[in-house]
This record gives C-alpha cells, sequence and structure tokens, in this order.
C-alpha cells in the first residue's frame, strides 16, 4: 500500500503479485492489485480484485467498503460502457476476457490484464 501512496503503480502491483505467489489466499493483495488499476482506469480488472477480495474475506474488516467500492466502479464501467450489463449486483467472473472485445483495449482504453500482446 505505501508504494501506491507514492504513485509506484507498477511497483505495488508486482509486489502484491510475489505476495499472491506465496499466500495466493492474501486478501488484501488484491487491494493493492484493485487500486492500482483504478489509477490505471482498468475497471474491469478492478472490479474482478474487488470480487477476489470478496470471495475471500466476505466479512472482514473491509469488506463494507469494499463492496461500496465496487458500487461506484459499476457506475463507472455503466457510463463507459452502456451496450454491456453493469448492474450493481451483477458478477463478473474472474479473470476471464468477456466484455473486452478479443483482447482490443476497451473503450476506455486499458488493455486486458491477461492479454499478453
Amino acid at each position: 500500500m505505501a508504494l501506491l501512496r507514492v504513485n509506484r503503480l507498477d511497483e505495488a502491483e508486482r509486489s502484491a503479485r510475489e505476495a499472491l505467489l506465496r499466500k495466493p489466499n492474501f486478501a488484501q493483495a488484491y487491494l493493492v492489485l484493485s487500486d492500482a488499476c483504478g489509477h490505471r482506469h482498468e475497471y474491469r480488472e478492478q472490479l474482478q480484485d474487488l470480487d477476489a477480495y470478496l470471495k475471500l474475506e466476505p466479512n472482514g474488516a473491509e469488506s463494507e467498503h469494499v463492496r461500496k467500492a465496487r458500487e461506484v466502479v459499476l457506475r463507472i464501467l455503466a457510463k463507459l460502457h452502456p451496450e454491456d450489463d453493469f448492474a450493481p449486483n451483477k458478477k463478473v467472473p474472474f479473470n476471464t476476457p468477456s466484455g473486452h472485445n478479443k483482447c482490443e483495449p476497451t473503450k476506455c482504453g486499458a488493455k486486458p490484464r491477461h492479454c499478453k500482446n
């Protein structure tokens, strides 16, 4: 989280991914990834990371805050992608390429995280 505060997004994301390699159920790492995605306007990926956190910590100390953040991200996505169904309770599949137009950048310019190109 400290790396995010000083706007070192790449390092923060790398550190969170390394933490997940060592401890796959480390929910806090998904919050770091979510924040990094939010800073980059990668809202679909941010939503996936928020969902991953909530899956691991449905009743955690930060879960209510994360749910509210998730609603905000859904509203942003609904504005950016009105053709998609981003209802507040809609589940976006974790780590799937749905809705991003076959690895092309989304309308908001974000490139899907799973895309190797």
